[in-house]
């Protein structure tokens, strides 16, 4: 394996390090001359992924959510509106907790099924 740092002469203070050649030089030095060959611009993901893998998701999340609220509200609507004389927004806001509650557990069995799945 070629050196990647030149040998340096007349260092003062310089130890004797496990490498001849790195003599001198701070570990930064080092790990900056690691990357020297890679373009990062080209590295970084483009806006579309960026898009795909944050935007997305959290609007699936939001619609679950949504759908959640939704099904509660209309399974205990008819019990709580006639007893309670609640308006319908108010069920809303109240089932909200429960709804996101539902949310999580659904991603949960979720990622539990992918592993039991994967791990076959």
């Amino acid at each position: 394996m070629m050196r990647m740092v030149p040998r340096t002469a007349g260092l003062r203070g310089a130890g004797r390090g496990e490498y001849p050649g790195t003599a001198g030089t701070s570990e930064g030095d080092e790990a900056s001359q690691q990357f020297d060959g890679i373009d990062w611009s080209a590295a970084a993901p483009s806006w579309a992924s960026i898009i795909t893998g944050l935007v997305l998701p959290s609007l699936a999340v939001i619609a679950l959510v949504i759908f959640f609220d939704y099904a509660l509200c209309w399974l205990f609507g008819p019990l709580v509106n006639h007893s309670w004389g609640v308006a319908p927004w108010l069920l809303s806001i109240m089932m909200l907790p429960l709804a996101l509650l539902c949310a999580f557990a659904c991603g949960k069995i979720l990622l539990h099924l992918k592993r039991l799945v994967h791990s076959r």
